[in-house]
């Protein structure tokens, strides 16, 4: 047996593999961990991320399951997949994944590890599906060895629907500072160039970005291109319809819809600001990447980005109910002399708090607990 061999073995599980936070989370896992750990991955096979994650395990250490949706033939795959490879800990990520985590877990008797990349289905208005959701999450954590949050703030909303209590821990997302980010001073002049990820859906609150829009336009008078640019990131189902009303209002002059792209990291240096307008979050990694390649954020009072604004930069925080406050916040951005210390106080915010070493260690200091408790429960009598 080679030394590789004797890793634990541990199966990461997605129902995502498109862009987004949870799916970089796991690239992180896969990449940080490979060594003190045999991974896996079974995730839905689409792009980008199931050939990153392939490109670095190999196909026999991935397996297909179908995008955010539960079947019986998938289930059984992946207990077969789980027998078959020796499986000694499943850690799943996101609502879709835990079913297949913690129904195998119960099944099959190997301990779950479940990261929850935001509490979307707590805070959302109340109602019987909303209700039958929770009733289903606090059943299921008795099959859960180890629940992890990725901010206080989802860890305080779980205790408040009852669940989150005595097997879980906050394991903060982390990201790494570019080794070469674009100097700040490189920013200068005009437009004022803005980066914001939507993906026109309830969470990310497209309607609140077409209204702190319209508060740009206003102020900036007849010709708001000069005074700014606003690039979008991201795609769902509503992108033709904010288009539309962008279209009705004239602001498509000075706003760009790019859709979801694969290397927004790389593009994040030619900003010079990132506004988040979500309604709710965990904790954001479209953020704390802006941050950590010098960007200031200009961000909404929600749990999760309270955590960051917290760390020395309430000054860039907004109601969800001003978009004109948020409208004269990115514009207090305009002179180079505040961008330049605020966006060398965001890294700094990053370097310190946000970090990915971080969250590895912390990831591996759970995986370790988990899989000792469970080797001690499994201990014969003698």
């Amino acid at each position: 047996m080679s030394p590789a061999d004797a890793l634990p073995r541990v199966l990461l599980i997605t129902g995502r593999a498109d862009i987004g936070g949870g799916p970089e989370h796991v690239l992180q896992l896969v990449d940080g961990l490979a060594g003190r750990c045999q991974l896996f991955v079974a995730c839905p096979q689409e792009a980008p991320y199931w050939d990153r994650y392939q490109a670095r395990l190999g196909p026999e250490r991935m397996l297909a399951i179908p995008k955010r949706r539960l079947t019986l033939a998938a289930l059984s795959a992946v207990r077969r997949f789980v027998a078959d490879q020796g499986i000694e800990l499943l850690h799943s990520h996101g609502s879709a994944a835990s079913v297949y985590s913690r129904l195998i877990g119960a099944l099959s008797g190997v301990p779950v590890a479940h990261t929850h990349h935001g509490l979307f289905f707590v805070s959302r208005p109340g109602g019987l599906k909303r209700r039958l959701r929770l009733a289903i999450e606090r059943l299921m954590e008795q099959a859960t060895a180890l629940s992890i949050f990725v901010s206080e703030g989802d860890q305080a909303l779980a205790r408040s629907a009852g669940f989150g209590y005595d097997k879980s821990r906050v394991i903060g997302n982390g990201v790494a500072i570019p080794a070469a980010a674009m100097p700040l001073a490189n920013r200068a002049g005009w437009p004022l160039r803005i980066a914001t990820v939507n993906y026109y859906n309830e969470a990310k609150n497209p309607e609140l970005l077409l209204a702190i829009i319209a508060a740009l336009a206003a102020r900036a008078g007849a010709v708001p291109e000069a005074l700014v640019e606003i690039h979008v990131y991201g795609d769902g189902d509503g992108r033709a319809a904010f288009a539309a009303r962008l279209r009705a209002a004239g602001h498509q002059r000075f706003v760009h819809l790019h859709g979801a792209v694969p290397d927004l990291r790389e593009r994040l240096p030619a900003h010079a600001l990132f506004l988040s307008c979500s309604r709710w979050e965990g904790l954001p990694y479209a953020v704390i990447e802006a941050m950590a390649a010098g960007l200031p954020a200009v961000l909404s009072r929600v749990p999760g980005h309270d955590e960051i604004l917290a760390h020395g930069i309430d000054d860039c925080g907004y109601a969800l109910s001003d978009p004109a406050a948020a409208a004269d916040c990115l514009l207090s951005f305009q002179a180079t002399a505040r961008r330049q210390p605020a966006g060398a106080r965001a890294q700094a915010v990053v370097r310190q708090h946000f970090g990915i070493g971080d969250m590895l260690d912390r990831t591996w200091a759970g995986y370790c607990d988990v899989l000792e408790n469970a080797l001690a429960e499994w201990q014969p009598d003698v």
